[in-house]
């Protein structure tokens, strides 16, 4: 599904586990799979509404270290309309 989403040109995605109760190392082979697709195509995937049980095998296997991890999904999406900008300090350059 993924694959197929980032074929017709989603790059930042959203994924919803609200209604998922357990995963076990398939599900954690599968959320990396889907970041490793999605970030292959230069986008981003997020996870919101985990159970509390999902998030901690998430935090135990560091996936939320590669895979945000948000409450929900309105912050979720919210946080791929932020724009960060930097300012790069000044430079001088000189001939000799």
């Amino acid at each position: 599904m993924v694959e197929d989403l980032v074929e017709k040109g989603s790059r930042r995605l959203v994924l919803n586990l609200s209604e998922v109760m357990c995963v076990d190392s398939s599900g954690i082979g599968e959320l990396v799979s889907c970041l490793a697709t999605v970030r292959s195509h230069g986008g981003d995937l997020k996870i919101v509404n985990a159970p509390q049980e999902v998030k901690e095998l998430l935090r135990l296997t560091r996936v939320d270290t590669i895979i945000a991890v948000i409450g929900d999904e309105g912050a979720a999406i919210d946080s791929y309309r932020r724009v960060v900008t930097t300012t790069l300090p000044s430079v001088s350059c000189f001939e000799p």
